[in-house]
């Protein structure tokens, strides 16, 4: 059986987990699962340098095109955004953005994050712990 093991060893070296990303906006404690991959593929950014090398009109149309494909934040729009860099990842940033109903409903706000790059990625809220 030590053959199957050394597969399971094998697939196991070759997946890459993501990179966890926490941070913290209006008080909800988000949690980001980001590809090395992507965050490679990610215009590097000096802000010394000038302005970040996506706009925030460029983010914007990635935003309120993810915003459209997803039935779920029908009647949400774009409440706050961050740019945030990337911890362990020298020079590497991303836009937190904060999505909330056009109207005081019932629902709560959504996260997502968009790379230099234009990737999006969703960000989830992390629950409270028990205690």
């Amino acid at each position: 059986m030590l053959v199957p093991s050394l597969l399971w060893a094998h697939q196991e070296k070759s997946t890459a987990w993501p990179i966890e990303i926490f941070e913290v906006m209006d008080d909800s404690r988000i949690i980001i699962f980001i590809k090395d991959d992507d965050i490679a593929t990610s215009p590097v950014w000096h802000p010394a340098d000038g302005g970040p090398p996506m706009s925030i009109a460029v983010l914007l149309t990635k935003v309120n095109k993810w915003i459209a494909e997803d039935p779920r934040l029908k009647g949400f729009d774009v409440h706050e955004i961050e740019l945030k860099p990337i911890n362990h990842h020298k020079d590497h940033w991303y836009y937190l953005v904060q999505l909330k109903p056009e109207k005081n409903g019932k629902k709560k706000p959504s996260y997502i994050a968009v790379l230099l790059n234009g990737k999006v990625v969703p960000a989830m809220v992390k629950p409270a712990s028990i205690k």
